[in-house]
């Protein structure tokens, strides 16, 4: 058969890479073409991504792929969940994306559950409460800037935000619906019991599609500034952690996985969608993958030790120790 070169953006918390897939039919080859930062910046007193610096480099692997071969047959993205940015009518990006470590999200989970009695919200959605759950950062929004949450047209998760730029096309991949809880458990469909109880617009959410689902083509202007042709966009398991254990050669299910990024999470693939009735600290994290669930704990990743490297530098590297064990304190981190 005929090589299929894809091409792959892996955008993480930490870093970002652009792979390039080869396949022949029987063997696949993957060369990493460019890797790049992804640092936070202070936009209007919050913590935010510095999202055109980042669709900038994503772009410039782009490009560097292309001078590579002949021809690429279609590209993915994946990204980190529950970050996303707001379009506005004109379909303008209405400002940096929030970062999930933003403090807007103080009190929210109080906010949210004053709408929604706690188990109940549980049980709808089959997510742990953590503070940075898209929907305790959309309360944040609408607490201290309304304005820009009631005027925006579209909430776009953060890899669906880069098929937008590429294809103009607006819609929500699957797994990465799931970490908002806003899905109800089980479905493939936006929780209108959450989304009405917390009085969030509902026009903001568009059609979610299940992995695999071709998004469109790069428009024509962006493919000939990237040299790529009007090549496939497949909106793949837009999750990192999602596509990752979707990559996992094992066979069967109920088997284990460690995936190792930002965040460490273990867990496991089920058969079918499930809501422990612990989600205390034992199941942190619900997140739906292309045919199955996977439980999984929040653990030590490398996101902690970046940081904390990033302190020492600052302030040496006693401080940064200290930061580390601060951290573990505080978020629960380590336990066993």
């Amino acid at each position: 058969m005929e090589c299929r070169n894809m091409l792959a953006l892996d955008l993480g918390a930490s870093n970002g890479r652009c792979l390039l897939g080869r396949f022949d039919g029987s063997r696949l080859t993957i060369d990493e073409i460019a890797r790049f930062t992804n640092d936070p910046v202070e936009d209007r007193g919050h913590l935010c991504w510095d999202i055109q610096r980042l669709y900038a480099d994503a772009q410039a692997g782009i490009r560097k792929a292309a001078c590579q071969t002949e021809v690429i047959h279609s590209i993915g993205i994946d990204s980190w969940g529950v970050d996303f940015g707001l379009l506005d009518a004109a379909g303008r990006l209405m400002g940096n994306p929030r970062h999930y470590r933003d403090a807007a999200t103080d009190g929210m989970r109080e906010a949210a559950f004053a709408r929604m009695e706690p188990h109940a919200l549980y049980t709808e959605t089959g997510n742990a409460f953590e503070r940075y759950n898209t929907l305790f950062q959309i309360l944040g929004m609408m607490k201290d800037d309304p304005v820009t949450v009631y005027s925006a047209h579209h909430l776009l998760m953060i890899a669906d935000l880069f098929l937008y730029f590429l294809t103009g096309v607006v819609a929500t991949e699957f797994t990465a619906a799931t970490t908002t809880q806003l899905v109800t458990a089980g479905t493939q469909r936006w929780s209108d019991t959450v989304i009405g109880a917390m009085g969030i617009p509902r026009a903001l959410f568009s059609e979610i599609q299940l992995p695999g689902a071709v998004r469109g083509a790069v428009t024509l202007r962006t493919a000939a500034e990237l040299g790529t042709g009007a090549l496939p966009v497949v909106a793949v398991a837009h999750h990192d952690t999602a596509s990752a254990v979707a990559a996992i050669p094992s066979k069967g299910r109920g088997r284990c996985f460690l995936s190792s990024g930002t965040w460490s999470l273990i867990g496991v693939e089920t058969v079918r969608s499930w809501t422990p009735q612990r989600s205390g600290s034992a199941i942190r994290t619900r997140d739906a993958r292309t045919v199955v669930v996977v439980f999984s704990r929040i653990s030590w990743g490398s996101g902690y030790s970046r940081s904390a490297s990033e302190t020492g530098i600052r302030r040496g590297a006693r401080q940064a120790t200290t930061s580390c064990a601060s951290w573990r304190t505080e978020n629960g981190h380590f336990s066993p």
